[in-house]
């Protein structure tokens, strides 16, 4: 703002202090504002100047090792609140006092400096010397910039482009302090990589976390990060977290994990809660991937995250839950070692003071599932509730191979997509298990069901198991609207219950109700030459029919038949007049194990050859 010249002219003839004090205040104002104009204008301006100002060298190595610094006058001499910066990586420093104890670097000169942080607000690893090509160890560097930005109130670092070496368990930890927001923000997981392998050797996965949070921190992100792990040892485990309140709220963001061991462990008696994956991929996991043991850990969400080659098991939980996988993918593999109890969902409390009601559902939407090898699905001893939803489950090629175990008070549904393997429900012969909730569960809704699909229910031997003394204790399995495949471009559509009954003192399964009516003729029986044909589970018993008829005009002796497929069985014969009304029920045995006769068909005789008269067929059945 250019500056203005204000000419106020007051005479003595005037005589009017009060008139002069007037102009005096009226121009104040604008003398004001134009001097504060003109400070920020110069501090702009020196700031500006400062961004080029002080010393330049080529990189941050070079300032590490630079020697021609030093404090004091001269060409070479710098005094706190000098610059000094890199050309290469754009980094800037701040020169601190010669006797400072708070500075990040010393040049080989003696020369302290403070970083300065970025653009975003963030402190920038590679300003502390972490070697961008993965050949030295970066730990003080991370943990050099880390601490820096907790003590500075910054909310996070920048991790740059390139592959950094980390050697240490807890190279990546925040200080012990509580701190309540961070982010690790790399430039993408196919850009940024960090190779995790711990120089100490025969170190545990489980003591050899790049990450740790000991019931201190919550709202911590890391996105855009591939990590590498030790794929010889196996042993690179990523974030172990313990609770007692505090710590929670863990967030990734497209990040890869490839050769680790263990990708999180949850522990502590309480909240620990709100993990969420969103956009990563995990690969080659060796041990359980995934393992909680927090009573109030809850609200686990991976949305569009493939987990792949997973060889020890993934998801694990012996206290807390609530997960929710959305999307990307579930495929598991043979382990290193040959241990074939891997199970890509484990629920292990059978007390049930672990996984509660508040946090039993464990569901899956729309995954992509893959058991191969000798992995297996899941494994539900507890009273969890656990829905695959939309999945298709392609569960191995090996016929009857068993893919799924579901202990007493274990709930499984799968809606939707395709099911195979062998699904084994376990039973108790306690009397204490004889209550609604007690047995295992398995509901399959809208399914495809392969040829080598199959269950075993403990406590039935018609359906695999060995016989317990208590009926109470048996699962159950239900089938609704599902299509069982029968052959080549054959397929029966099932509803059926199979198993316990609650408050019956033997095994009883729900009788099934289907109506035989032609609902394109007016009346609803059929005529002499038509057969109206009902087509039954296989394996299903029929026990009572019921013709139902109105009284009404018509002719006498009437004549209906219900046979098998061919003709060769008649199951019942009514022959009646038209104007007698009937409703009676006839107790039958049909057994329908093969095609031939889970086919019914029934059609009438010459008396009723040219009119169809009022009614219908019930058919009662099991299975």
């Amino acid at each position: 703002m250019p500056a203005q010249e204000y000419n106020i002219n007051v005479t003595a003839d005037d005589g009017d202090v009060d008139a002069m004090r007037s102009l005096i205040d009226r121009f104040k104002p604008l003398v004001i504002a134009e001097a504060q104009d003109a400070a920020t204008a110069a501090a702009t301006s020196a700031a500006q100047a400062a961004l080029y100002d002080g010393v330049w060298l080529d990189d941050v190595q070079t300032i590490i090792a630079d020697t021609s610094l030093s404090y004091g006058p001269g060409a070479s001499g710098v005094s706190e609140g000098d610059y000094v910066r890199t050309r290469k990586e754009g980094f800037s420093y701040q020169v601190a006092a010669e006797d400072a104890t708070d500075h990040h670097l010393t040049t080989a000169g003696g020369v302290k400096l403070r970083v300065l942080p970025g653009a975003d607000g963030l402190y920038n690893v590679g300003a502390w010397g972490a070697d961008d090509t993965g050949a030295t160890n970066c730990t003080d560097a991370f943990q050099g910039a880390i601490n820096a930005a907790v003590a500075a109130g910054l909310r996070g670092i920048r991790i740059p482009a390139g592959q950094f070496l980390l050697t240490q368990a807890g190279a990546m930890d925040l200080p012990a302090s509580p701190v309540n927001g961070f982010v690790y923000r790399g430039a993408g997981l196919g850009v940024t990589i960090i190779n995790f392998i711990n120089s100490a050797t025969g170190t545990a996965y489980t003591a050899n976390y790049l990450m740790n949070n000991n019931n201190h921190h919550l709202r911590v992100r890391v996105e855009g990060i591939r990590f590498q792990g030790d794929g010889t040892n196996k042993n690179s485990s990523m974030y172990y977290m313990t609770s007692t309140g505090t710590a929670q709220s863990i967030r990734f963001d497209d990040c890869m994990w490839y050769q680790f061991a263990q990708i999180m462990k949850i522990d502590g008696p309480t909240n620990a809660s709100e993990i969420l994956f969103n956009d990563c991929k995990i690969s080659n996991t060796y041990e359980t991937g995934y393992e909680v043991n927090n009573s109030q850990s809850l609200n686990h969400n991976f949305y569009g995250t493939d987990i792949e080659s997973v060889r020890a098991g993934f998801f694990k939980f012996t206290a807390g839950g609530q997960l929710n996988v959305f999307g990307g993918s579930l495929i598991t593999s043979d382990h290193p070692d040959g241990v074939v109890d891997n199970w890509l969902l484990e629920l292990d409390d059978d007390t049930g003071s672990g996984i509660g009601i508040n946090t039993w559902q464990f569901n899956f939407y729309g995954v992509r599932t893959e058991i191969n090898g000798s992995s297996q699905l899941v494994r539900n001893n507890s009273g969890a509730r656990v829905l695959f939803d939309g999945c298709n489950l392609v569960l191995g090629s090996t016929a009857s191979r068993r893919v799924a175990y579901i202990g007493d008070k274990g709930r499984v549904t799968v809606r939707g997509g395709t099911v195979n393997g062998e699904w084994y429900l376990y039973a108790r012969s306690s009397d204490s298990y004889a209550e609604p909730w007690r047995p295992a569960f398995l509901m399959l809704e809208d399914c495809d069901l392969r040829g080598d699909f199959s269950f075993v229910i403990e406590g039935l031997p018609q359906f695999g198991g060995s016989a317990i003394s208590n009926v109470g204790g048996v699962g159950r399995v239900s089938y609704r609207n599902v299509r069982k495949s029968q052959g080549v471009n054959r397929a029966d559509i099932l509803d059926a219950d199979f198993g316990w009954q609650y408050n019956v003192a033997t095994l009883a399964t729900p009788k099934k109700t289907a109506i035989i009516r032609k609902a394109n003729r007016a009346g609803g029986l059929p005529q002499q030459t038509s057969k109206d044909r009902l087509i039954l589970p296989l394996g299903a018993i029929v026990t009572s029919l019921r013709l139902v008829h109105p009284s009404q005009s018509g002719a006498s002796g009437q004549t209906y038949y219900l046979q098998n497929d061919d003709g060769t069985t008649t199951h019942a014969t009514w022959t009646f007049d038209a104007g007698t009304a009937q409703n009676a029920e006839t107790t039958v045995y049909i057994d329908c194990s093969s095609d031939n006769e889970r086919a019914l068909v029934f059609t009438g005789d010459a008396a009723n050859a040219s009119t169809s008269y009022n009614g219908y067929l019930i058919v009662e059945y099991i299975g």
